[in-house]
């Protein structure tokens, strides 16, 4: 189910059981529980602002699954095949 580089992602931070994005709150202490769909937004914003993006607050999770989709239609058009 995982590929290669996710199994040494997870290896890499130990996990064995429980969520593979957990929540952490604002104090950067990681919570057992899953984090939630509804974070995603928000914390995509305050990564884009915090690297400079003046117009962080028109990004949402859509444009990232957007820009994923883009780029793997690119790729495998380029390519000829996923890799």
């Amino acid at each position: 189910m995982y590929g290669s580089r996710n199994r040494c992602g997870l290896s890499a931070a130990q996990l064995t059981d429980g969520p593979v994005y957990s929540r952490v709150d604002r104090w950067g202490h990681v919570g057992e529980s899953e984090l939630h769909i509804d974070s995603i937004a928000p914390l995509l914003r305050t990564i884009l602002a915090n690297g400079g993006l003046s117009s962080a607050d028109l990004y949402s999770g859509h444009s990232l699954r957007r820009g994923f989709a883009n780029w793997a239609v690119v790729r495998v058009n380029y390519l000829g095949r996923p890799r």
